[in-house]
């Protein structure tokens, strides 16, 4: 039995519809995987599956309120075994394509999830922003710590030079008095920053409902509590802890 085709007009014809809309429709057929066939000049003759196939299309975009894309997909799996597919397309297609749901309960769903997810993204880089901040923080006071040494230094020569005239002091007791001020203030960082790490053991092994800060989508850590917690934590400890260690 002889094929029987047809120009873009008469499926337009066909349909009720305008050649420039079948032409549309073919393409997002086309898209999605399905091939019509074309004479030399590139252009599709329409045989009875492809008038079929748009038909299809159009049911599923205006009865079944489906997305135009998801509909040209669900025509070609429906219409697989008939006609001639290009997989890669489909392939390359169903993978860049978003999806969405055909019913309003699903795609309720769907906004919800995404909310959920959202949410989650921006509790993240909020606590991240926090930890960059203290880290920051804890670099400025280290920084300044450092910078004080010198002025340090030139307030216990001061001092030495209020109880002992200079020429009675030994250049030996001053470079000893200087090296050792010098070792005391960075055993005391020293000190410091491993109290530091073990008050933040303490702080992870405390409860959440001590850590977190919960709201209605997610939770993120009291970084405030956390700092207070630290600082309290070290300041309590170094005086005891830098007396073992002169000591040693």
């Amino acid at each position: 039995m002889q094929q029987i085709f047809y120009f873009t007009a008469q499926v337009a014809e066909k349909l009720d519809t305008t050649p420039t809309t079948v032409y549309r429709w073919s393409e997002v057929l086309e898209k999605s995987g399905y091939k019509f066939v074309k004479d030399d000049r590139g252009q599709r003759a329409y045989r009875e599956i492809d008038v079929e196939a748009i038909t299809r299309l159009i049911e599923l975009k205006d009865v079944h309120r489906m997305k135009m894309t998801n509909a040209a997909l669900k025509v070609v799996e429906e219409f697989a075994n008939r006609i001639e597919i290009d997989p890669a397309i489909l392939e390359k297609r169903q993978q860049q394509d978003l999806v969405l749901p055909d019913t309003p309960e699903e795609f309720m769903k769907m906004i919800q999830n995404i909310t959920s997810a959202y949410h989650e993204v921006v509790a993240t880089n909020e606590q991240l922003a926090s930890e960059l901040a203290e880290a920051k923080e804890e670099m400025q006071l280290i920084r300044q710590q450092l910078q004080a040494l010198p002025e340090a230094n030139n307030q216990l020569e001061k001092k030495l030079e209020s109880l002992v005239s200079t020429d009675k002091l030994s250049q030996d007791v001053r470079a000893f008095v200087r090296t050792s001020q010098f070792d005391l203030r960075l055993l005391e960082l020293e000190v410091s920053k491993e109290l530091r790490k073990q008050a933040m053991d303490e702080w992870g092994r405390l409860p959440e409902s001590e850590r977190y800060i919960k709201s209605f989508f997610s939770k993120r850590e009291n970084m405030e509590k956390r700092h207070d917690f630290i600082n309290r934590y070290v300041d309590d400890r170094l005086p005891e802890e830098m007396k073992k260690r002169l000591q040693n």
